[in-house]
């Protein structure tokens, strides 16, 4: 109902987490609005697998797999450089991801999972993507807090 009457047509929207959970009804509902939609995730088949559930409800939705791990920073880097190399702009970009996994000890750079994914490899996605949002302001960056 949040989004019931607007029209995000012409905004593009980069959004981690996009597989399951918020982050799922998050981009499909931002997508049915009229958004182009940025699925950073690490999981294709996963997020694939989103995207006929929206075209039976419109044929115009727009939403873009980049593959994004946020528990490596060099995916993180490739994602980001895909995204400036794809798009002009990003109106919004929210921070979504989360993961609470205390027992795996370190991502792929060797720091603490948690820790790794949920704060640092989104910073990192963020200040690669900073002159891309900067340049399409008036943008957003939100960041989706996991307790």
């Amino acid at each position: 109902k949040v989004l019931e009457g607007l029209n995000l047509q012409g905004k593009t929207i980069a959004i981690t987490g996009t597989t399951s959970g918020l982050g799922a009804v998050t981009s499909r509902s931002l997508a049915l609005a009229g958004a182009s939609v940025l699925c950073l995730n690490r999981n294709k088949s996963a997020t694939e697998q989103q995207m006929p559930k929206l075209g039976s409800k419109r044929d115009d939705v727009d939403m873009i797999f980049i593959e994004c791990d946020l528990s490596s920073i060099a995916s993180v880097r490739a994602a980001a450089e895909k995204v400036i190399r794809t798009i002009d702009h990003i109106d919004v970009l929210i921070l979504n991801a989360g993961i609470y996994q205390p027992t795996e000890p370190a991502t792929l750079d060797g720091l603490e999972a948690t820790f790794g994914v949920n704060h640092v490899g989104h910073f990192h996605l963020a200040t690669l993507l900073l002159l891309l949002l900067e340049k399409s302001a008036p943008s957003r960056i939100v960041v989706i807090g996991l307790e």
